[in-house]
């Protein structure tokens, strides 16, 4: 049979697939309860969940043959053979944390969009800057100072703490970073202060 293309190559209208009608076709079958049924699955055995789940209780604590248990056998670990990627989980990962891979840093990577983070997002994801939040916690017990609201790990529920700065992030960068200059507020606090969000005079 001749297979004809469009130009943009399509195939002709009333062209026949070769796999056309060569798929499975839902015919009726005969469950074990007698009952004549169009599956809906091409390995579909039983007519309801019922009747699978009764050939499944019938089958509990019987014995493989020693035919099934050669066969099965086949596809499992003999004694002293390892997985073939035993040992590699994580070795690729791991090599290459906090390292910087210049084949796909910066504009070589698929995602740049011409260096748009700002100065203020590059200060906040740094280490020093998560390091001095951490320094806020540790020094007010990891209790909001206005309400008291403490934070215990596992049991406190939704309450979230923020390291606030006293004076603003923005107006003093001088100041960004000195642990005299945080202080911890539940968000519920933290929204009230003059130095949040949209707040800020």
């Amino acid at each position: 049979m001749v297979m004809e293309r469009k130009k943009n190559g399509t195939f002709a209208k009333g062209h026949i697939g070769y796999g056309k009608g060569t798929g499975w076709k839902n015919e009726e079958r005969i469950c074990k309860c007698g009952k004549i049924f169009n599956p809906a699955k091409k390995f579909q055995k039983s007519c309801s969940q019922h009747c699978a789940m009764v050939g499944t209780k019938r089958r509990l604590g019987s014995r493989m043959s020693e035919e099934a248990r050669k066969k099965s056998s086949k596809g499992w670990f003999k004694n002293g053979q390892s997985s073939w990627n035993k040992g590699t989980k994580g070795v690729v990962s791991g090599y290459w944390t906090g390292k910087k891979r210049a084949g796909i840093s910066g504009a070589r990577h698929h995602n740049w969009k011409g260096g748009i983070t700002s100065i203020n997002e590059k200060i906040r994801k740094s280490l020093e800057y998560k390091l001095w939040r951490k320094a806020v916690f540790e020094r007010d017990n990891y209790t909001c100072i206005w309400c008291g609201t403490k934070f215990i790990k596992g049991k406190t529920g939704k309450v979230k703490l923020h390291a606030d700065h006293i004076k603003p992030f923005a107006h003093y960068p001088e100041l960004r970073l000195e642990l005299s200059n945080g202080r911890t507020l539940c968000e519920l606090c933290h929204e009230t202060t003059d130095t949040y969000g949209h707040n800020t005079k």
